[in-house]
């Protein structure tokens, strides 16, 4: 169960995640950052490129920044 500070921090982590993303699009939509559809895409419209970055940024913020998370790796490597 998490504590009601763990909530604050999921929440607030979440919503700086959406604002990453939603200015990561906009830049990249400024400096014409696009993913330009060919025969083998999946969309039809010029699409912004690297979302992704801004969440895998905010994430490892997150993990820094946070007190409290603890990390367990050997449940990342077990088998």
């Amino acid at each position: 169960m998490l504590s009601q500070i763990e909530m604050i921090a999921v929440g607030v982590v979440a919503v700086a995640t959406a604002i990453g993303v939603r200015g990561f699009i906009y830049t990249s939509l400024k400096f014409g950052w696009l993913d330009i559809p060919n025969t083998r895409s999946s969309h039809v419209s010029p699409t912004p490129r690297g979302g992704g970055a801004a969440v895998v940024a905010i994430l490892f913020l997150a993990g820094i920044l946070i007190p409290g998370i603890e990390t367990d790796y050997r449940l990342a490597l077990a088998p």
